[in-house]
């Protein structure tokens, strides 16, 4: 938690209820909570008697990481929400309150998750008591992808014809407890959303007989009794005309 004033110095001290100058921890508290639905909350608390001083800002800072559930969320539908505006950091050297915000990062205006469901600032003015709303910033999860190239040499130039080539991905684990090593489940676009609603290419003397399938992306997520789980997404490369298994 920062205090600073409108020229961007931090304040260390903060005057109390009786007007002396304290230690700002001794003004203000940041806990965490859990809420009905047991989600976290941070709270910033003031000491009662506390007046806002004009011109300052206070800062309460954590870091979010996406859970399990965000990248099953992202696999199934991709982002949903879209970020508020001003709810990226500004990062230059001469940020100050009213200068500490900018449009254009990972979240004003862009897709991905909320990283809060609500903030609110709840505080009196004149014996009335005001709630504000905070602007709803995003993040994006870090999936992991991979690419996959294919090449299709020629032993004689008189052999060359346009090859039709599919690539397929399966794992060998998921919620059905039927699906193993020898029964593997074959995923779409419908399963992964990330995944290319086709994977067939056909390789010729446009394309140089090569083709890279890129932003693979390279882990599957599932939801089982015992939680979200994870297992690495695998691929095999078919020969379309003729049947013929190229690749693992």
């Amino acid at each position: 938690m920062v205090v600073k004033d409108e020229t961007g110095k931090v304040i260390t001290k903060l005057k109390d209820a009786s007007g002396d100058e304290v230690a700002v921890s001794e003004i203000i508290t940041v806990s965490t909570a859990k809420d009905s639905n047991g989600k976290t909350q941070i709270i910033m608390r003031f000491e009662p008697g506390y007046k806002l001083e004009s011109g300052y800002t206070y800062y309460v800072t954590a870091k979010i990481q996406p859970t399990t559930k965000a990248y099953l969320k992202y696999q199934n539908e991709s982002y949903t929400d879209t970020g508020d505006e001003n709810t990226d950091e500004y990062l230059e050297t001469d940020k100050k309150p009213g200068k500490d915000t900018r449009n254009d990062g990972t979240s004003s205006k862009q897709k991905g998750f909320y990283s809060n469901e609500s903030a609110n600032v709840t505080y009196k003015y004149n014996n009335k008591t005001y709630e504000k709303p905070y602007a709803k910033p995003v993040i994006q999860v870090n999936a992991s992808t991979d690419s996959h190239t294919v090449v299709k040499q020629w032993e004689n130039d008189s052999d060359k014809v346009a090859v039709g080539v599919e690539l397929k991905a399966y794992v060998t684990e998921a919620a059905d407890s039927q699906i193993n090593a020898d029964n593997p489940k074959y995923l779409t676009s419908a399963d992964v959303k990330n995944l290319p609603t086709s994977m067939q290419v056909n390789l010729s003397e446009a394309n140089k007989w090569t083709y890279t399938w890129e932003n693979l992306p390279d882990k599957y997520f599932y939801e089982t009794t015992d939680g979200i789980k994870e297992t690495a997404i695998h691929r095999l490369q078919l020969h379309l005309y003729k049947e013929v298994l190229l690749h693992l």
